[in-house]
């Protein structure tokens, strides 16, 4: 009775064991799914997409490419259950846009049921946001499997202008309090041709006596925190303190403003005097 006991159980999980695989003339085959894999990802067209060349409506310029990925399933094709290209913003971390990609036949796929998945990709962008763009292919099985990620990049390029700064509000003399500290608010207007959002950064620095320091302007409509009254506006600003350690005698500050192609606008250099 009590080998009876011991026995059974064991049987039990061996059954187990058996149900999951399948016996043939080859021996026993583990059904355990795999993942799909993915290789041979492209873009067409290839070359980089000039959207000088597009022309725009409203002040978008819409983009088009055809991609194609290589996906095969080692479960077999069948357990295919979606294959996908994600585009990506320059320097973005989440894509903002995805296509389902097909292998039907239908163009601009070109063979049906060969393996190659193929979609078209389009979308609008404004001139601020032409770059690198990332194109990442997944696919996954009907199991829930992810393949790897492959990755490309799409290149929209365009003719770039500097940033225009101008209109530099600062004092020309600022007196040293004796005791405590007093607010200096710095104001400065930038424009790009290339729209708004393709202003990167707006900084100044003070040349003389030199600061490794660069100080940022904002146009955030913080005033409690950079000064800056309306958000978006064009009008960049930021407030400093000076206090009884500031350095007397005449302090050289340079205005600039640097777009998304890392394009320095011309220079305004200004001087404050400190005086006791």
């Amino acid at each position: 009775m009590l080998l009876r006991h011991f026995i059974l159980p064991i049987l039990w999980v061996l059954a187990l064991f058996v149900a999951g695989c399948e016996d043939n003339n080859l021996g026993q085959i583990d059904r355990t799914s795999k993942a799909p894999f993915l290789s041979s990802g492209s873009i067409t067209p290839s070359d980089p997409i000039n959207i000088d060349t597009i022309g725009a409506v409203n002040g978008m310029y819409t983009v088009s490419a055809v991609v194609n990925v290589r996906a095969v399933d080692p479960d077999g094709m069948d357990d295919l259950n979606s294959v996908t290209a994600s585009i990506f913003r320059p320097g973005a971390e989440s894509y903002f846009f995805q296509e389902a990609l097909r292998d039907d036949g239908i163009p601009p796929d070109l063979v049906a049921n060969d393996s190659v998945f193929s979609a078209t990709i389009q979308f609008d962008l404004s001139r601020a946001f032409a770059g690198t763009y990332s194109v990442q292919f997944s696919a996954s099985d009907r199991s829930g499997l992810r393949s790897n990620v492959l990755v490309k990049s799409l290149f929209i390029i365009r003719r770039n202008s500097i940033p225009v700064i101008s209109n530099l509000v600062a004092p020309d003399t600022i007196v040293r309090p004796s005791g405590g500290s007093r607010f200096v608010s710095f104001s400065l207007a930038v424009s790009d041709s290339d729209g708004y959002e393709d202003i990167a950064v707006v900084f100044f620095r003070r040349l003389s006596p030199p600061s490794a320091n660069t100080i940022l302007m904002f146009d955030d409509g913080d005033a409690s925190s950079s000064g800056d009254i309306v958000a978006g506006d064009g009008i960049f600003t930021r407030i400093l303190t000076i206090d009884s350690t500031a350095i007397l005698g005449g302090q050289e500050f340079q205005f600039e403003a640097q777009d998304r192609f890392g394009a320095v606008s011309d220079s305004i250099v200004h001087t404050i005097v400190i005086t006791p």
